[in-house]
């Protein structure tokens, strides 16, 4: 089964709102790679479990006011399948998701998954790509902090999504 371009642009907006990527494990012998959403309503992660695989599980939220809710989680190549796809229509973490996929590449290279110890050079790589993740995922952040410390001026929204 594949998504039609609606579903892909669908999940693509779901994604900007409800998704997240990491790269985490950077500095061990095992570096893991992550793609999740969250929604309370399961239906539409457990076609996204149907057409990319990973797991659907359900997230007890025990805090008073807090709702129980669904996370859709992927590792490797399903997390990889799932954002290629959904990339064209992507916002907000486009530059998110690219920095992954790039990261991405070095998987298999210099000895992951074969038990051998990792090059130097695809560590840094791996830093890199987690550092700057880190960076992209607080920008709204930074932003605030910019613009109370500076005379307030106009800002180009568009320039945000380009």
């Amino acid at each position: 089964m594949r998504l039609t371009n609606y579903q892909r642009a669908y999940f693509a907006g779901f994604f900007d709102g409800e998704g997240s990527v990491g790269i985490y494990g950077v500095g061990t012998s095992s570096v893991s790679f992550k793609c999740s959403l969250c929604n309370n309503d399961p239906k539409p992660l457990r076609l996204i479990k149907k057409v990319y695989g990973g797991y659907v599980r359900l997230r007890d939220r025990h805090r008073l006011g807090w709702q129980d809710n669904y996370e859709w989680t992927a590792h490797s190549i399903s997390s990889a399948n799932f954002l290629k796809d959904i990339f064209p229509y992507l916002l907000i973490k486009r530059q998110q998701v690219l920095v992954y996929l790039n990261a991405r590449k070095y998987v298999g290279v210099g000895g992951i998954g074969r038990g051998l110890k990792r090059s130097t050079r695809i560590s840094a790589k791996y830093k890199q790509a987690s550092a700057k993740l880190k960076s992209l995922k607080r920008p709204c952040r930074l932003q605030l902090t910019l613009l109370t410390k500076q005379p307030r001026k106009e800002h180009n929204v568009s320039s945000l999504y380009s």
